[in-house]
Order: C-alpha cells, then sequence, then structure tokens
C-alpha cells in the first residue's frame, strides 16, 4: 500500500509540490503576518514609501542580465545530457558575475542616495539598497537548487527562514523603526542561506570564475527571459506606480494591502510552475515528447485551478476579520484588496504556457504580448485616476487587463503548442 502511495505521489509530482507547498505557505504566512504587524507600527505613510522604494527590489533581476534564466534553463538540459562539470563551471561563473554586478548596483544606488536629498527615507533607502544585494545572492541560491530538482532544500530554507524572520524583524522595528525591520530580513536571508550552502556544499560551492566567452553566451540565452520576466513584473507592478506618482505615499500604503495578499496568492501558483519548468526543460530536450508536454501543462492546469479558488475565499475572509479588528487605519485598502485579489482567477488560464513558450524560444513574442499588456495597464490605470475612481479604480482595471492577458497568453501556448 505505502509503495502505490509513494508511486501515486512521484506520478504526479504531488511529493515534491507537498513540501515545497507547505513549506511555501509557512514562508509566506511569517512574511504576511510580520508586514501587517509592520505596516501597522510604523502607518499608512510611511510604509507606503517602503513600498516605494521596495520597486527597486522587484526589478532586480535587470542586473543580472539574464545570467541567472539562463542557468535556470541550461542545467536542466545539462543534466539530460550529463554533463556535471559544465554545470559546476556555470555555477561558478553565475555566482561570480551575479556577485560582482549586484555588488556594484548597490554601490551606485547608495551613490544616487547621497546626492539626492531623501531627508526622512535616507536610511530606508540604504536599508532598500543592502537588501537587494542580499536578495540577488538568496535568489541565485534558490534557482541553482531547483534546476537540479532539489526542492527538498529549498523547502528546508524557506521553513528557516520562516522561524527567524518574524524575531528578528519585529525586533528590530521594535528598536530601530522600518529600517530595523529591513536589516532584520536582510540577517534572516543570511542566515538561511548558510545553512543552505552547509547542506549543499556541492552545489552551492563555486570558485571565483570570470569568463567573458561563458558570461556573454549565458547573456544571449538569458536576456530574452529576463526580458520576459522584468515585463511581467512591470505589468505586476504598474498599479503601484501610478498610485505612488498620482495619488500620493499614503494611498500607496493603503493599497499595499492588495500587493502582500496577491502576492501570496501567486506564490503556490508560482511554486507549480517552478517544479514543471525544469521537468517541461528536461523532458523536451531528453526525449522531444508532445504527449508529455500536454501532460505537464494540463497537470499544472488543474493543481493551479484547485489552488486558486480556496486561496481567493480564504484570503479575503481572513484579511476582512484582520484589517477590520487590528488595522483600522487601512480600511480604505479593503475594497481594492478584495477587487485586486480576484485576478488570481485568470492564472489557471495561461498556467504553464509561459514556460513553454520560454523553453521553444519564443520569447520575443511572449514579450510583445506582456507589452501591450504593461501598457494598457498603464493607460487605463492613469484614466481611472485621472477622472477620480482612486485606488479602487486602480484595482479594477488591473484585474481586467490580467484576465485579458492571461486569455491572450493562453492562445498563444496552444498555437505554438499544435506546432511542435
Amino acid at each position: 500500500m505505502l509503495k502505490v502511495l509513494i508511486k501515486y505521489l512521484n506520478r504526479y509530482n504531488l511529493k515534491e509540490f507537498s513540501f515545497l507547498g507547505s513549506s511555501t505557505i509557512l514562508f509566506q504566512l511569517s512574511k504576511v503576518l510580520v508586514e501587517l504587524y509592520i505596516a501597522k507600527l510604523v502607518g499608512p505613510l510611511i510604509w507606503g514609501k517602503w513600498y516605494f522604494f521596495n520597486l527597486i527590489i522587484a526589478y532586480r533581476s535587470l542586473v543580472s542580465l539574464g545570467v541567472d534564466n539562463a542557468l535556470n534553463r541550461e542545467i536542466p538540459k545539462l543534466k539530460a545530457s550529463d554533463s556535471s562539470r559544465l554545470i559546476s563551471d556555470y555555477q561558478s561563473v553565475g555566482y561570480s558575475f551575479i556577485g560582482l554586478s549586484s555588488i556594484v548596483s548597490m554601490i551606485v544606488f547608495i551613490g544616487i542616495i547621497f546626492f539626492y536629498d531623501f531627508n526622512d527615507s535616507l536610511y530606508i533607502a540604504i536599508a532598500t539598497a543592502f537588501l537587494f544585494c542580499v536578495l540577488q545572492y538568496y535568489s541565485y541560491s534558490n534557482i541553482l537548487l531547483k534546476s537540479q530538482f532539489r526542492f527538498d532544500m529549498v523547502s528546508l530554507g524557506q521553513i528557516i527562514f520562516t522561524f527567524i524572520f518574524p524575531i528578528l524583524s519585529i525586533s528590530g522595528a521594535y528598536f530601530f523603526d522600518l529600517y530595523g525591520y529591513i536589516y532584520g530580513y536582510i540577517i534572516s536571508l543570511i542566515i538561511s542561506m548558510i545553512v543552505l550552502y552547509f547542506y549543499n556544499k556541492n552545489m552551492l560551492t563555486f570558485r571565483f570564475r570570470i569568463r567573458f566567452d561563458e558570461i556573454f553566451k549565458l547573456i544571449k540565452i538569458g536576456f530574452p527571459i529576463m526580458a520576459v520576466g522584468i515585463s511581467y513584473t512591470f505589468l505586476n507592478t504598474a498599479d503601484r506606480w501610478i498610485i505612488g506618482l498620482f495619488i500620493g505615499a499614503e494611498a500607496l500604503g493603503y493599497y499595499s494591502l492588495s500587493i502582500i495578499v496577491f502576492g501570496a496568492l501567486l506564490l503556490l501558483p508560482q511554486v507549480v510552475s517552478q517544479i514543471y519548468y525544469p521537468k517541461m526543460i528536461y523532458e523536451f530536450n531528453k526525449n522531444n515528447d508532445i504527449t508529455q508536454m500536454k501532460r505537464l501543462l494540463h497537470a499544472q492546469y488543474k493543481k493551479v485551478l484547485y489552488l486558486s479558488i480556496p486561496l481567493l475565499i480564504l484570503s479575503n475572509i481572513s484579511m476582512t476579520f484582520i484589517v477590520e479588528r487590528y488595522l483600522p487605519e487601512f480600511l480604505p485598502g479593503l475594497l481594492p484588496l478584495r477587487i485586486v485579489s480576484l485576478a488570481v482567477l485568470s492564472l489557471p488560464i495561461s498556467s504553464g504556457y509561459g514556460n513553454l513558450l520560454n523553453i521553444i524560444d519564443k520569447q520575443k513574442v511572449y514579450l510583445s504580448f506582456i507589452v501591450i499588456a504593461v501598457l494598457l495597464n498603464l493607460l487605463f490605470n492613469y484614466l481611472v485616476v485621472v477622472f477620480g475612481y482612486g485606488i479602487a479604480g486602480v484595482a479594477l482595471t488591473t484585474v481586467l487587463v490580467f484576465f485579458l492577458f492571461n486569455i491572450s497568453l493562453n492562445y498563444l501556448g496552444r498555437h505554438y503548442l499544435r506546432k511542435l
């Protein structure tokens, strides 16, 4: 009976999903609860300023020029051809390039901070620059583990973070306000990386290696994938830009509840995508099996669909209770939160097709669809602000654009799948 159960779990990737999914739930729950506590502690105005500075974190993958994206795609291909030596070389090149580019970017950002007068936001901006650098290393370490199917180790890192992050960030905020929270965040990430290193020395150990021919090769492969990812990030953050620039930091503080909840709702569907992406690459390059590819796409669709509806209901009930009971100063953000959360229902429509387009090198077409969606989102959001519909209007137009984009992505993915 036990063997049958294990076989079933492995066949449908439920074993990996259950481990990574459960740790992701704990990881995100920890982040959400801490962020809500800090938001209450510092108030909508300061919290809104942090969310505007936080945009630098959202676009941090620009600095890597796609090297990490290339390795996320190439390592599963190299595993399929048993090229362990080349994997080790690529890991070292990736660590060296991403480390240097992150440190240089951090120094440049701190220089800009001192050149311009940020007044009361100076320490927040400097802390954000350090967080930017540490997150680059943390994200790259996770990419290496996921690309080699070590989802159990990714789960371990998330569990460690889940328990130390609330302690360090809340105590930091208590003594040093918002920037104390950010430094607590940084230290939590560093501790998680140290533990992961000791458990995965063979995968995360590297020697300093700068080979420009290899770097340019990786950039050539990964830059189009990175461009797609950055464009999708801009699609996710267009509402934040419009509110921050045209309504103000306090309104962005209210709207941050929508950002926190939508980020939490996206996380489990993203886990599904992260688990299946290296498997799709492996199958496509090892066996070139289109039937298997269709099966993997359908499996992703079912998992995301089954996750989306309960997550939507649970998040709305819990956040309504939390805001009304504990965060009354954030009540203006409750309606936008409820509206934005509906966007999660659009995710099953396109589940897996973005991965497919990256695998078959259709990033340019994929990118063009995202750019159109970004422009529509910016235009519609700006218009609802001009006509006085406020953050609720921004939330509604964002949801409509997300549905339109995911329907278009479904059509695009099916079109190219038929051509394979």
